[in-house]
């Protein structure tokens, strides 16, 4: 499960920035807010809510999540064990926030520009606190490879 949710990721960073360059392209273009914008932040939200569910696949079956939910305080002092059973889950689970509610405004807003900038600000806090959850492999003690 572990090695699907680390693949799984990149859709979600490929469609985070497709979104996120459709976005900033209908803005400053002044373009409308067209399927291509809809049918990409869908398809962010789609990927970034299937990875999220098979991170709670795995968060449940993992030993170092259990063994870190053994002795949580302790586990706290411990950089590695701090961060997948607190951390990761954490931002990730802000970040699928931001996105659901940058998601949902930006389908009520009023106009194009507003759909465009409500879009892009949402996914660029979103993306960012993905990439924060990220174990990436230079992230001392922490780091997984790619």
């Amino acid at each position: 499960m572990l090695g699907f949710h680390g693949m799984v990721r990149w859709a979600v960073v490929v469609a985070g920035v497709v979104a996120l360059v459709l976005a900033a392209a209908g803005m400053l273009g002044k373009r409308p807010f067209g399927k291509a914008n809809r049918v990409a932040n869908l398809i962010f939200m789609i990927s970034a809510d299937v990875q999220f569910l098979l991170g709670l696949l795995t968060y449940a079956g993992s030993e170092l999540v259990a063994q870190a939910l053994g002795d949580f305080g302790a586990a706290m002092k411990v950089p590695n064990l701090r961060f997948f059973a607190l951390e990761h889950a954490l931002l990730a689970t802000l970040g699928l926030a931001a996105l659901h509610i940058a998601y949902a405004r930006a389908k009520r807003a009023s106009d194009d520009a507003a759909r465009h900038r409500t879009s892009l600000i949402g996914f660029a806090v979103a993306m960012l606190l993905f990439a924060m959850a990220i174990p990436w492999p230079w992230r001392a003690v922490i780091g997984r490879p790619l």
